[in-house]
């Protein structure tokens, strides 16, 4: 990796330790952290080379006098709608302010024509990618915090009574997920189709209806079990229902998979749901705010 001058580029293989490097000091950082971004070396090395690999969409990577400063990527939802940023990243932000822009537009002139949405997740102390979202029309959608759970010495028991949902049970599903995350970009049918190995959706039924839900996957970046959607009938609250699902849960994280740790995120006026979490060993990790830009 040698350019003899300031660039923007795609970035390559050539440049993969030194963005690694680059991602490891600026995401360790609360004021400098992206949340889509995994915090750790090893899972922010996971996360390079996926976007090293991906042939239609860029990593961009800036450089001023020959050094990489700044990296900017995304991910794209397979309908080829949503774009989540992973990034800006900045090294030395005040002096190199001007790269972010150029890393913007770069990546956007990559993007197809089918994108409607493209989301954010700066840390609530990064003021400098916030305020540069802001002016490129992004709103603040939430404050959402980060919660994760080390694997526990005593791992929760399965509940017998917890099954695995079945296709019958779409009507029901579909209309407690869009009444419990109606702004969510992940509707029923996306969760569903992503039924394998590495992701499935437990339920508890009662009297025949169904109470709740609970949509659990497999992580890479990072290395965690994850909890996509937790929900539970109002009709069904106040039963343990939520406490239930949760533990099961962990059951599959840790039992099945053998993570090293589970991780989800909840929104700030979800008090309640805060609770139910750190009651099942969950502890806050870092917050911050979801950001959106609807392209018309």
């Amino acid at each position: 990796m040698n350019p003899d001058h300031s660039a923007i580029l795609r970035a390559t293989d050539e440049h993969r330790s030194a963005l690694i490097g680059l991602l490891s000091n600026l995401n360790s950082r609360a004021e400098s952290q992206c949340l889509h971004c995994d915090t750790e070396r090893d899972g922010i090395t996971v996360e390079i080379d996926k976007l090293l690999a991906n042939s239609s969409i860029p990593l961009i990577a800036a450089f001023a006098e020959g050094q990489l400063i700044g990296a900017l990527g995304c991910e794209l939802n397979e309908a080829g709608t949503h774009c989540w940023l992973r990034g800006p990243f900045l090294h030395n932000a005040p002096q190199h302010s001007a790269a972010l822009p150029a890393m913007f537009d770069a990546l956007a002139a990559t993007l197809p024509r089918s994108i409607t949405d493209m989301m954010a997740f700066p840390n609530v102390d990064n003021t400098l990618v916030r305020e540069f979202y802001a002016k490129r029309g992004f709103g603040d959608t939430h404050t959402i915090h980060i919660y994760t759970a080390p694997r526990p010495v005593a791992i929760p028991a399965a509940d017998p009574a917890i099954q695995e949902y079945h296709s019958g049970m779409f009507g029901e599903l579909d209309a407690l997920h869009n009444s419990a995350f109606p702004t969510a970009v992940e509707r029923t049918r996306d969760v569903v189709d992503g039924f394998g190995p590495k992701r499935t959706i437990f339920v508890v039924v009662d009297n025949g209806a169904l109470a709740g839900y609970i949509a659990v996957s497999i992580s890479d970046t990072p290395i965690e079990g994850f909890v996509d959607f937790l929900a539970v009938h109002p009709s069904q609250r106040g039963k343990g229902i939520g406490e239930r699902l949760l533990k099961h849960a962990m059951h599959w994280f840790f039992a099945e998979h053998n993570m090293p740790q589970a991780g989800l995120c909840v929104r700030d006026n979800l008090a309640n749901a805060r609770k139910l979490y750190e009651r099942a060993g969950f502890s806050l990790f870092a917050s911050g705010v979801g950001m959106r830009r609807t392209i018309a």
